[in-house]
């Protein structure tokens, strides 16, 4: 069996994954906000806000939570450049004994971040794309009408979302201990 079959995409093209079973995607990347940085009636005015928001799509949904290895480059080239302009012996160990440690965190895939998606979907027909399109743009502006940040996938960012969903080399195994549980959901106070 292919890769293709096994997952069964046929074409990424655009905004679009397209199915072999005929269905065409859109994605929606979710960045994450600080609840936490909220009072509680902000946050139970947020939730009630968002909940009706996204109660009022009626067609189906996905919703995918992927977790990767964070990418701390960034923050390795700014400790290196620190590192080479530097005099000071106390701060070229400190920054060596950093990179170090944070080259090891990121060897042994310690630190991970969660990824958030929407998928919206529908079975293909002709010009289905610009209906999707608009359903997935009416979609985006519920949440940023509570001013959370998304964006709409093109086609590398969904290659790589595949990826990591479907790659065995890219999938992260997290080694949590997990019990079967009866979720509740409760109103925020």
């Amino acid at each position: 069996m292919s890769a293709q079959e096994f997952t069964n995409v046929r074409d990424v093209n655009g905004e679009f994954l397209y199915t072999r079973d005929d269905y065409i995607f859109c994605y929606l990347k979710i960045f994450p906000i600080s609840m936490d940085l909220l009072s509680k009636r902000e946050r139970k005015n947020f939730t009630k806000s968002l909940t009706a928001e996204i109660s009022s799509e009626k067609e189906p949904i996905k919703f995918l939570a992927v977790s990767r290895p964070t990418d701390i480059t960034p923050l390795l080239d700014q400790y290196q450049e620190l590192l080479d302009h530097t005099d000071n012996t106390i701060q070229r160990d400190l920054l060596r004994q950093e990179i170090k440690e944070i080259s090891r965190l990121t060897y042994y895939n310690e630190e991970v971040e969660r990824q958030f998606y929407f998928c919206l979907y529908e079975k293909w027909e002709e010009n289905k794309e610009r209906d999707l399109k608009k359903r997935m743009e009416e979609f985006q502006s519920k949440f940023e009408i509570n001013e959370v940040k998304t964006k709409i996938l093109e086609e590398t960012e969904i290659i790589q979302l595949c990826n990591l969903v479907n790659n065995p080399a890219v999938v992260l195994l997290e080694d949590e201990n997990i019990e079967p549980t009866l979720p509740l959901l409760q109103e925020v106070n």
